[in-house]
């Protein structure tokens, strides 16, 4: 009995478990608080970790994202450029701008270390479509040892314009006075001014077509009774007007092309120096291949000798000083020639003869605007191309043959004498000018001028004129070629 009672006090004495219970918890705690901690290290060195992956991705998604942008300002450009002729032209010229790799080094330090961008811009050429091209731009970011890699792709696609657009039926067109001293025009005429007596009549001519005014016009004829009772056409009048802009003239002619390497023939200098003589019996009839763009100081003539530019299936572009003397110019191929004339064409005897739709010509400003250049077509010669003056007054005299399209900033365009414009239509596109058909030309097509005169036995007949294929119109004012880009979603690759 005394035993038990001796155990019972040994087991109710608790002396000393107050310290063994302190320590077991404090020792709980210390591996609980070790581990948070190391839990912890852990999560910040993973976060660092994660930041610096970040960054990187955060840089190459910037060097696409900036090459993108430029890419959208180069398709913007190109729109508006007045060389771009076609979709071919169009995304040659931006292949050459954007097919390449840039390094973009231009980011803030990042740790002590220059982050960059390696971007590069491919495209995809199994793409049917001539109209509408893809590409994809892959960029690489890189700070230190670590780097990511993302890639995005895009369409461009280039949509034709509408371009300058004739009204169906037109044969003239007049801002202002019209003369009409004989003559026949048929189709109808167009008159932007409301003044009175704007029409004056002095002799006999007939009109095939209808006459349209602006409605505040009330007496648009200064003409006989006589005539009027007779011969007066139709008026109609409407709430239009109807304006005939300058499409955009290079500001600049390209600067970036080769000079024309030298070539002898039997030991003549056809070409030297970046001249082209065709001034020697043993070129009486040559042919220069250009199988690309190339820079020519004066093309010469003599003796009546031919020279052929061969351009084969390419469209191709030559800046050229001036085109000087007797004898004939033309182009072979299924591509097309543009001429950037920085001066003038002076040429007696054939322009383009037998073809009228594969050169173009740009003809520079004049050196003095007070005393433009003249450009005059030869007598009883072919003038088959299409021009675009800047400011020069235009002359088509006796018999030449006109089949192509003249375009001027100028102020005086004549077609007098025997010219005949009578092939598939022609345009002349003068609304800055006064034209003067007299003698007995004709032109089949039509004419938009700032005044007209008709006189002699002069003869306009409107006809619908294809200008699809014409760069001057298609860059018009009135309804111009557009790119669209379309962008897509940026995403990580597998380096």
């Amino acid at each position: 009995m005394n035993r038990l009672q001796g155990v019972k006090r040994i087991l109710r004495n608790q002396n000393g478990y107050s310290l063994a219970i302190v320590l077991m918890v404090l020792l709980v705690f210390s591996v609980l608080g070790m581990s948070v901690m190391a839990m912890s290290m852990n999560s910040v060195k993973m976060s660092a970790g994660e930041r610096e992956d970040q960054a990187v991705f955060y840089i190459a998604e910037s060097g696409a994202a900036m090459v993108l942008s430029e890419i959208e300002e180069k398709v913007k450009s190109l729109s508006e450029s007045a060389s771009i002729k076609n979709e071919s032209g169009f995304f040659s010229e931006l292949d050459s701008q954007i097919l390449s790799t840039t390094i973009i080094d231009s980011f803030e330090n990042n740790q002590n270390e220059q982050p960059t961008a390696s971007v590069q811009v491919l495209s995809d050429e199994d793409v049917s479509d001539l109209m509408t091209k893809e590409y994809r731009i892959v960029s690489k970011g890189k700070i230190g040892n670590r780097d990511r890699s993302v890639e995005t792709s895009f369409q461009i696609s280039y949509v034709k314009g509408e371009g300058i657009t004739i009204p169906t039926g037109m044969a003239v067109f007049s801002s202002k006075r019209m003369e009409l001293n004989n003559g026949e025009i048929r189709g109808d005429i167009i008159l932007n001014s409301s003044s009175k007596n704007e029409i004056i009549v002095t002799g006999n001519p007939t009109i095939y077509g209808d006459i349209k005014i602006p409605n505040g016009n009330s007496n648009v004829f200064s003409a006989p009774d006589w005539w009027i009772d007779q011969k007066a056409p139709k008026i109609i009048k409407h709430n239009e007007f109807i304006e005939f802009a300058l499409p955009p003239f290079p500001d600049v002619f390209p600067t970036n092309y080769n000079v024309i390497p030298d070539r002898s023939v039997n030991e003549h200098k056809l070409i030297s120096n970046g001249n082209i003589n065709v001034t020697n019996y043993n070129v009486a009839n040559t042919t220069i291949s250009l199988p690309n763009n190339f820079e020519i100081n004066d093309i010469l003539f003599s003796g009546n000798r031919k020279l052929t530019f061969d351009v084969g299936n390419k469209d191709i572009s030559i800046v050229v000083n001036r085109i000087e003397g007797g004898g004939h110019l033309s182009v072979k191929g299924t591509g097309t020639l543009t001429i950037y004339l920085k001066d003038n064409i002076n040429l007696h005897g054939h322009l383009n003869q037998g073809r009228k739709d594969n050169l173009f010509l740009y003809i520079g400003p004049s050196n003095n605007s007070l005393n433009p250049k003249t450009i005059k077509s030869s007598d009883y010669a072919e003038f088959n191309a299409a021009i675009y003056a800047k400011d020069a007054n235009i002359e088509l005299l006796g018999s030449a043959a006109i089949n192509g399209h003249v375009m001027t900033g100028g102020k005086r365009v004549s077609v007098s004498g025997d010219t005949s414009a009578t092939g598939n239509g022609t345009v002349i596109y003068a609304p800055n000018a006064h034209v003067n058909l007299s003698g007995s030309g004709k032109l089949y097509g039509s004419i938009i001028s700032d005044s007209f005169l008709i006189s002699g036995g002069g003869k306009v007949e409107g006809r619908s004129v294809d200008l699809e294929d014409i760069p001057f119109f298609q860059n018009g004012t009135n309804s111009t070629g557009t790119a669209v880009l379309k962008k897509n979603l940026i995403i990580e690759t597998s380096n």
